[in-house]
Protein backbone atom coordinates (compact mmCIF):
# COMPACT_ATOMS: atom_id res chain seq x y z
CA UNK A 1 0.00 0.00 0.00
CA UNK A 2 2.93 2.51 0.84
CA UNK A 3 4.87 2.01 -2.34
CA UNK A 4 1.18 2.23 -4.26
CA UNK A 5 0.80 5.96 -2.13
CA UNK A 6 4.75 6.89 -3.36
CA UNK A 7 4.18 5.70 -7.01
CA UNK A 8 1.07 7.68 -7.27
CA UNK A 9 3.01 10.75 -6.12
CA UNK A 10 5.51 10.81 -8.78
CA UNK A 11 3.40 10.42 -11.03
CA UNK A 12 1.47 13.49 -9.73
CA UNK A 13 4.61 15.47 -9.37
CA UNK A 14 5.64 14.09 -12.88
CA UNK A 15 2.39 15.34 -14.20
CA UNK A 16 2.52 18.70 -12.40
CA UNK A 17 5.96 19.38 -13.92
CA UNK A 18 5.18 18.90 -17.22
CA UNK A 19 1.92 20.80 -16.99
CA UNK A 20 3.65 23.77 -15.15
CA UNK A 21 6.50 23.74 -18.23
CA UNK A 22 3.78 23.62 -20.65
CA UNK A 23 1.99 26.70 -19.14
CA UNK A 24 5.22 28.15 -18.90
CA UNK A 25 5.95 27.47 -22.63
CA UNK A 26 2.61 28.80 -23.83
CA UNK A 27 2.85 31.56 -22.13
CA UNK A 28 6.44 32.04 -23.53
CA UNK A 29 5.03 31.52 -27.21
CA UNK A 30 1.56 33.22 -26.88
CA UNK A 31 2.95 36.20 -26.06
CA UNK A 32 4.06 38.42 -28.67
CA UNK A 33 7.01 36.94 -29.13
CA UNK A 34 8.68 38.24 -26.12
CA UNK A 35 8.04 37.29 -22.25
CA UNK A 36 9.16 40.03 -19.80
CA UNK A 37 11.68 38.88 -17.29
CA UNK A 38 9.44 40.18 -14.71
CA UNK A 39 6.57 37.95 -15.95
CA UNK A 40 8.65 35.23 -16.32
CA UNK A 41 9.98 35.48 -13.15
CA UNK A 42 6.47 35.76 -11.29
CA UNK A 43 5.37 32.57 -13.42
CA UNK A 44 8.47 30.36 -12.12
CA UNK A 45 7.60 31.73 -8.54
CA UNK A 46 4.00 30.78 -9.08
CA UNK A 47 5.49 27.24 -10.48
CA UNK A 48 7.75 26.81 -7.49
CA UNK A 49 5.10 27.38 -5.30
CA UNK A 50 2.59 25.04 -6.32
CA UNK A 51 5.37 22.19 -6.69
CA UNK A 52 6.15 22.94 -2.57
CA UNK A 53 2.51 23.03 -1.67
CA UNK A 54 2.63 19.24 -3.86
CA UNK A 55 5.35 18.16 -1.32
CA UNK A 56 4.08 19.41 1.98
CA UNK A 57 0.70 17.24 0.84
CA UNK A 58 2.62 14.70 -0.24
CA UNK A 59 4.58 14.16 2.88
CA UNK A 60 1.59 15.10 5.15
CA UNK A 61 -0.01 12.22 2.40
CA UNK A 62 2.92 9.32 3.78
CA UNK A 63 2.60 10.46 7.26
CA UNK A 64 -1.01 10.28 7.53
CA UNK A 65 -0.79 6.92 5.51
CA UNK A 66 2.11 5.67 8.53
CA UNK A 67 -0.11 6.81 10.97
CA UNK A 68 -2.89 4.63 9.65
CA UNK A 69 -0.96 1.73 9.00
CA UNK A 70 0.31 2.43 12.62
CA UNK A 71 -3.25 2.42 14.56
CA UNK A 72 -4.81 -0.78 11.99
CA UNK A 73 -1.58 -2.88 13.55
CA UNK A 74 -2.74 -1.26 16.99
CA UNK A 75 -6.35 -2.40 16.13
CA UNK A 76 -5.56 -5.76 15.15
CA UNK A 77 -3.44 -6.26 18.34
CA UNK A 78 -6.33 -5.00 20.75
CA UNK A 79 -8.74 -7.35 18.72
CA UNK A 80 -6.24 -10.41 19.46
CA UNK A 81 -6.54 -9.07 22.73
CA UNK A 82 -10.09 -9.10 23.05
CA UNK A 83 -10.50 -12.18 21.40
CA UNK A 84 -7.97 -14.18 23.97
CA UNK A 85 -10.21 -12.34 26.82
CA UNK A 86 -13.28 -13.17 25.59
CA UNK A 87 -12.04 -17.15 25.01
CA UNK A 88 -10.82 -16.66 28.77
CA UNK A 89 -13.67 -15.08 30.05
CA UNK A 90 -15.95 -17.91 28.29
CA UNK A 91 -13.78 -20.75 29.92
CA UNK A 92 -13.96 -19.59 33.34
CA UNK A 93 -18.31 -19.00 33.17
CA UNK A 94 -17.95 -22.43 32.05
CA UNK A 95 -15.64 -23.61 34.87
CA UNK A 96 -18.30 -20.98 37.31
CA UNK A 97 -21.02 -23.15 36.04
CA UNK A 98 -19.33 -26.35 36.45
CA UNK A 99 -18.34 -25.62 40.15
CA UNK A 100 -21.75 -24.16 40.80
CA UNK A 101 -23.22 -27.83 39.66
CA UNK A 102 -20.89 -29.69 41.36
CA UNK A 103 -21.55 -27.64 44.73
CA UNK A 104 -25.15 -28.10 44.51
CA UNK A 105 -24.32 -31.82 44.20
CA UNK A 106 -22.72 -32.05 46.98
CA UNK A 107 -25.53 -30.25 49.06
CA UNK A 108 -28.00 -32.60 47.88
CA UNK A 109 -25.98 -35.08 48.32
CA UNK A 110 -25.12 -34.19 52.09
CA UNK A 111 -28.78 -33.79 52.86
CA UNK A 112 -30.04 -36.95 51.33
CA UNK A 113 -26.90 -38.45 53.71
CA UNK A 114 -28.41 -36.66 56.64
CA UNK A 115 -31.68 -37.94 55.95
CA UNK A 116 -30.71 -41.53 55.89
CA UNK A 117 -29.13 -41.20 59.18
CA UNK A 118 -32.25 -39.24 60.48
CA UNK A 119 -34.23 -42.18 59.31
CA UNK A 120 -32.13 -44.93 60.61
CA UNK A 121 -32.27 -43.18 63.83
CA UNK A 122 -35.61 -42.84 63.66
CA UNK A 123 -36.07 -46.67 63.08
CA UNK A 124 -33.48 -47.61 65.57
CA UNK A 125 -35.26 -45.66 68.27
CA UNK A 126 -38.73 -46.18 67.32
CA UNK A 127 -37.56 -50.60 67.27
CA UNK A 128 -36.19 -49.79 70.44
CA UNK A 129 -39.26 -48.11 71.71
CA UNK A 130 -41.74 -51.04 70.27
CA UNK A 131 -39.19 -53.63 72.61
CA UNK A 132 -39.54 -52.04 75.30
CA UNK A 133 -43.14 -51.19 75.40
CA UNK A 134 -44.17 -54.54 73.67
CA UNK A 135 -41.85 -56.48 76.10
CA UNK A 136 -43.57 -54.89 79.25
CA UNK A 137 -40.73 -56.20 81.28
CA UNK A 138 -37.69 -55.11 79.72
CA UNK A 139 -34.49 -54.53 82.04
CA UNK A 140 -33.20 -50.95 82.36
CA UNK A 141 -30.81 -49.24 84.34
CA UNK A 142 -31.64 -46.62 87.31
CA UNK A 143 -29.42 -44.59 89.12
CA UNK A 144 -29.12 -43.78 92.93
CA UNK A 145 -30.24 -40.82 92.78
CA UNK A 146 -31.48 -39.87 89.61
CA UNK A 147 -35.30 -39.51 88.08
CA UNK A 148 -34.95 -40.93 84.77
CA UNK A 149 -33.81 -44.99 83.71
CA UNK A 150 -31.51 -45.64 81.29
CA UNK A 151 -30.81 -48.08 78.46
CA UNK A 152 -27.22 -48.69 79.23
CA UNK A 153 -25.64 -48.80 82.68
CA UNK A 154 -22.63 -46.36 81.60
CA UNK A 155 -24.72 -43.51 79.83
CA UNK A 156 -22.84 -40.25 80.62
CA UNK A 157 -25.54 -38.81 82.72
CA UNK A 158 -25.01 -41.31 85.78
CA UNK A 159 -22.77 -43.02 87.66
CA UNK A 160 -22.47 -47.09 86.40
CA UNK A 161 -21.01 -48.23 89.60
CA UNK A 162 -24.54 -46.84 91.58
CA UNK A 163 -26.60 -48.49 88.83
CA UNK A 164 -29.46 -50.70 89.22
CA UNK A 165 -30.71 -52.94 86.65
CA UNK A 166 -34.65 -53.42 87.26
CA UNK A 167 -37.63 -53.71 84.84
CA UNK A 168 -38.95 -51.55 82.83
CA UNK A 169 -42.40 -52.05 84.71
CA UNK A 170 -40.54 -51.19 87.86
CA UNK A 171 -38.98 -47.83 86.68
CA UNK A 172 -42.74 -46.87 85.72
CA UNK A 173 -44.37 -48.01 88.68
CA UNK A 174 -41.09 -45.65 90.44
CA UNK A 175 -42.36 -42.47 88.17
CA UNK A 176 -39.14 -42.43 86.49
CA UNK A 177 -38.79 -40.77 82.80
CA UNK A 178 -37.15 -42.39 79.72
CA UNK A 179 -33.43 -40.80 79.88
CA UNK A 180 -33.76 -38.62 76.45
CA UNK A 181 -29.65 -39.57 75.78
CA UNK A 182 -30.83 -43.33 75.62
CA UNK A 183 -34.21 -43.32 74.44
Amino acid sequence: MEKEGKGKNRKTRLILEIIGGFLILSLLLSSSGSVSESEYSELENKYNNIVEELDTTAKDLESASTKLDDATADLSELQADYDACKEENEALQTEIETLKSEEEARIQAEKEDEAQKEAAVAAKSSTSQQNSDSSGGGSVWKSATGSKYHDKPNCGNMNPDNATQITLEQAKSLGLEACKKCY
